[in-house]
């Protein structure tokens, strides 16, 4: 089988529906041409500018010898202000207060349905790339086999890769590729790019040279993208939760001088941050699951090189229908340019080498990338859960603290007590006594000079006698047989 090596790129701007129209139909390569090559379809999003001067000058700094062409200026749509990459730049920094509409923004495409439609067909776009984009929250890895049906009417064997990143956190992105078997030509649609992915994955085409021909190339690229991503949230969420932990050390006399909203606003500060950094590691651990994913697929495209473009044995996913490509799940109403990267095809030396070998050697390359990225998701997970039991450790020995202190207390004020029922004791009895005898029951001189006690005594001893039982009555009642009374009826039940 011969194998077309691609050695030149050519980077392409469509603007109107009648610029796409003309592509699609005289210069899209097809499969039915037996052209290899890569046709990678760059959508930015419905929130994106337009940059085309630094567009212009980036598209030709990162091709380097490549070949780029590119429209008439007056076809570029033009910045009305001269500061316009810097305000982009600022539009970047400020991606992390992006509302929820505006991350679900991949299922909006910056094209007419009509346009929409054209490339679909062209591309042989697979529809379960609508059921990866739908699922926001998740990231998701799928190798689907199809067989897929050109515009002549011949039927090819295909693989279609489609990769999407969690929305959780700006920048989400999904890709679909569908990889030809016979003539090794991929056609990929990455949605939600903004200029800086946009430059990244041109750019590492470029420095990929030959090897951006494997099919796993792009996800790769994606993975390495996410990655970075990735590192720069958990690096902020530890350096929070650390902060956090810190907080947990303030004692119990520096809280009681803080106010009440003080205190509330520090406690949901705490919970927040004990919670994104709970979710963030899930996250990692449901995108390490699709890394995994990605390197066991890696195995699965090297069996099928080497069964000489046939389905292995293990791949056991139906495949969809001829015309499955053909459905338009994503539409929007307004035309927005985007820009195309095509690597077209040319003859070379090694046209009649078979591939399968270099491939292989491609794809060993890109899985034991992905195994060393998974390790360190695996030390990024491992810092997550280090902080998690950090935070849970730092709060229980606040509370140890805590319960110390109020022991501490405790014990002074018993002491205290103590003190104060030792003076009682020595006290008591003089001021009982001095209060009997100063009552008027007792008459020290009478009329004769001698002491006379009053026959209303008895009154005084009645009445305490009756105060006495009554106050040790109630406190037997409410303290003793109550409590008796309860436990009695719980062990009955």
């Amino acid at each position: 089988m011969d194998w077309f090596l691609a050695s030149r790129a050519i980077v392409r701007r469509m603007k109107t529906p009648e610029e796409w129209q003309k592509w699609l139909e005289q210069d899209c390569p097809s499969p039915r041409d037996s052209e290899s090559g890569l046709v990678v379809l760059f959508a930015k999003r419905s929130t994106e500018s337009s940059t085309s001067k630094a567009r212009q000058t980036t598209e030709k700094s990162l091709l380097g010898g490549t070949e780029v062409e590119l429209p008439m200026q007056e076809n570029f749509v033009q910045s009305s202000h001269p500061s316009d990459m810097e305000t982009r730049r600022q539009n970047d920094e400020k991606q992390d207060s992006y509302s929820a509409a505006v991350r679900h923004s991949l299922r909006t495409i910056p094209f007419s349905r009509n346009t929409f439609e054209l490339i679909t067909r062209a591309f042989y776009m697979h529809s379960s790339i609508s059921r990866v984009i739908s699922r926001a929250d998740i990231p998701v890895f799928t190798h689907t086999k199809a067989v897929m049906e050109d515009e002549h009417g011949s039927k090819h064997d295909v693989s279609v890769f489609n990769l999407r990143t969690s929305n959780a956190w700006p920048v989400d992105l999904a890709l679909t590729v569908t990889y030809f078997h016979h003539c090794n030509l991929k056609f990929a649609f990455i949605f939600g790019c903004d200029l800086k992915v946009e430059e990244e994955i041109l750019s590492r085409l470029r420095l990929a040279g030959d090897d951006a021909t494997h099919p796993l190339l792009l996800p790769g690229i994606i993975v390495e993208i996410e990655r970075r991503r990735h590192v720069q949230i958990v690096d902020d969420i530890v350096n929070e939760v650390e902060a956090r932990i810190h907080q947990l050390e303030v004692s119990p006399d520096t809280e009681e001088g803080m106010t009440t909203s003080q205190m509330e606003k520090s406690n949901k500060d705490k919970r927040s941050a004990w919670l994104n950094i709970t979710y963030t590691r899930n996250c990692l651990q449901s995108w390490r699951k699709q890394l995994e994913n990605i390197a066991l697929h890696v195995d699965e495209v090297n069996r099928i090189l080497l069964e000489g473009y046939g389905w292995s044995s293990n791949l056991t996913t139906p495949p969809p229908t001829p015309n499955a490509y053909e459905e338009c799940p994503l539409i929007n109403e307004e035309e927005i340019p985007i820009d195309l990267a095509q690597v077209v095809p040319e003859h070379s030396a090694l046209c009649h080498e078979q591939p399968s070998e270099r491939f292989v050697s491609i794809g060993c390359k890109i899985k034991s990338r992905t195994l060393a990225i998974i390790e360190e998701y695996d030390d990024k997970i491992r810092e997550c859960s280090l902080r998690i039991e950090g935070m849970v450790m730092a709060t229980q020995w606040a509370q140890g603290e805590t319960s110390l202190e109020i022991t501490k207390a405790t014990s002074r004020d018993s002491k205290h007590m103590r003190s104060i029922a030792l003076v009682t004791m020595l006290f008591l009895p003089g001021t009982f006594f001095a209060g009997v005898f100063s009552m008027s029951f007792f008459d020290w001189s009478g009329n004769n000079g001698q002491p006379l006690v009053s026959k209303y005594i008895w009154i005084y001893v009645l009445c305490t006698v009756l105060v006495t039982l009554v106050t040790l009555g109630l406190w037997y009642f409410l303290n003793i047989y109550r409590r008796r009374l309860s436990a009695s009826n719980i062990s009955a039940v």
